[in-house]
């Protein structure tokens, strides 16, 4: 069968050696395959993702590699057929290989979640403007080690009332803290808490006060930076430690460009 220099970079764009494959380099396609596969695990296990410098440095690696590999499928196309099985001139024989490719790479992701360090974001919603914006993409650090809260820390969490749903958030109240809320002002412990992220609108949660209340131990106040539109600690009461599972380390993307590579505190 003639081979096709256009479909041999195709299949190697959707997946990486499959165009190799196609050529008839069964063994170097699945190679090439294997390889790919295992460094964008190791993306993910690895501490690249911990920084925004080394984690554009991975993914322009992985870019560069796949678009190496794209080329060379289509530049080895060129070459004359070889024993090439027919068998590899059946269309059903790559849609078969996207699909398990598919499915194998879903089940490698979902049996290492549990030890997944890193995972990504997307904001939906304003309640963290102007720290956060909608249509944000984060690179969240998973915390497996219950590491120590600190006041003013920008976490992920599940709120009580929905144990299903994420929530990003911010730490006011600490285990321990008698806080109120008066007049857009934040008290802990008696004393003012100056907040300069904080933004304020017209919305459906501007609360202008809240009773005085001592936060239990292990458990935390969070509220989002847009105070007139969070839904937070204010409706639902605080959050336990072990509801709360990430912190957002940067944006890595975004509807606004001049906002990627920004960092979050």
């Amino acid at each position: 069968m003639k081979k096709n220099q256009l479909w041999a970079g195709l299949l190697s764009t959707i997946d990486a050696g499959l165009g190799q494959i196609y050529n008839g380099k069964v063994i170097q396609g699945l190679l090439i395959y294997f390889v790919f596969q295992t460094l964008i695990i190791l993306f993910y296990l690895s501490g690249i993702l911990s920084q925004f410098f080394s984690f554009a440095l991975g993914l322009l690696f992985l870019i560069l590699l796949r678009i190496s590999v794209v080329f060379h499928a289509a530049s080895q196309a060129r070459e004359p057929n070889i024993n090439k099985p027919k068998l590899l001139g059946r269309w059903y024989i790559y849609i078969g290989f996207i699909v398990v490719s598919l499915i194998f790479t879903t089940s490698v992701f979902i049996f290492l979640e549990p030890v997944v360090a890193f995972q990504t974001a997307y904001v939906p919603t304003a309640n963290m403007l102007p720290t956060i914006q909608t249509g944000d993409y984060l690179i969240i650090k998973i915390d497996r080690r219950q590491e120590p809260i600190e006041r003013l820390d920008l976490v992920i969490y599940n709120p009580p009332d929905d144990p299903s749903a994420r929530y990003i958030g911010r730490i006011i109240g600490l285990p321990g803290d008698t806080l109120y809320f008066m007049n857009n002002i934040v008290y802990i412990n008696g004393n003012r808490l100056i907040e300069n992220y904080v933004y304020y609108n017209s919305g459906i949660n501007n609360t202008d006060e809240l009773d005085s209340l001592v936060v239990p131990r292990n458990n935390y106040f969070l509220m989002g930076d847009n105070r007139g539109d969070s839904r937070d600690s204010r409706y639902f009461g605080v959050v336990v430690r072990s509801n709360i599972f990430g912190k957002p380390l940067y944006i890595y993307w975004s509807n606004n460009l001049n906002r990627v590579g920004n960092l979050l505190k």
